[in-house]
């Protein structure tokens, strides 16, 4: 009965990091759906944010 809850332990901090894999996947593209919006540039991971305008905008204000 222990190894069933060692089990069930595991499986759901698998399953949990799997959703949160899947929610940082959906920010990444609401970021670059946004930067898109504003600048009309379309950007893909790997590309320097700190270039989009409304970055610097935001780090200017908020520092």
């Amino acid at each position: 009965m222990a190894v069933l809850k060692d089990v069930w332990c595991w499986y759901s901090v698998l399953s949990v990091s799997r959703h949160l894999e899947r929610i940082a996947d959906y920010a990444t593209n609401i970021a670059e759906d946004v930067i898109y919006m504003i600048e009309g540039q379309i950007v893909s991971v790997g590309i320097d944010l700190s270039k989009a305008v409304f970055v610097r905008y935001y780090m200017k204000n908020h520092n």
